[in-house]
C-alpha cells in the first residue's frame, strides 16, 4: 500500500474514532437527560399521590364529623325521650309489653 493509502486509511479511522467518541457522549447526554425527565415524572407523580391522598383524608374526615353529628343528634333525641317518660308511662309500657 502507497503512502497516501496508508495515510488516508489512517485518517478514515481517526475519523471514525471521532464519530464513536461523538456517538457515545450523545448517548450518555441522551441517557442523562431520560433520567432526569424519570426523575421529574416520579417527582410529580409522588406529589400527586400525595394530593390524592391529602384529599381523600379530608373527605374522609368531613363524613366522619358528619356522621358523628348525626350519631350526637339521634342520642340527644333518645335522651329526651327517655327523659320525657315519666315513672308510670314506663311501668304502663313494661306492663304492656308483658301482656
Amino acid at each position: 500500500m502507497s503512502s497516501e493509502g496508508i495515510k488516508k486509511v489512517l485518517e478514515a479511522e481517526c475519523e471514525a474514532k471521532k464519530l464513536i467518541e461523538f456517538t457515545e457522549l450523545e448517548a450518555k447526554k441522551l441517557s442523562n437527560v431520560a433520567e432526569l425527565e424519570a426523575k421529574n415524572e416520579a417527582i410529580l407523580l409522588e406529589k400527586e399521590c400525595e394530593e390524592s391522598l391529602l384529599k381523600y383524608k379530608n373527605e374522609l374526615n368531613e363524613d366522619l364529623k358528619t356522621f358523628k353529628i348525626k350519631i350526637d343528634d339521634e342520642l340527644k333525641l333518645e335522651k329526651e325521650r327517655i327523659n320525657s317518660l315519666d315513672v308510670e308511662s314506663l311501668i304502663e309500657n313494661i306492663f304492656d309489653k308483658i301482656k
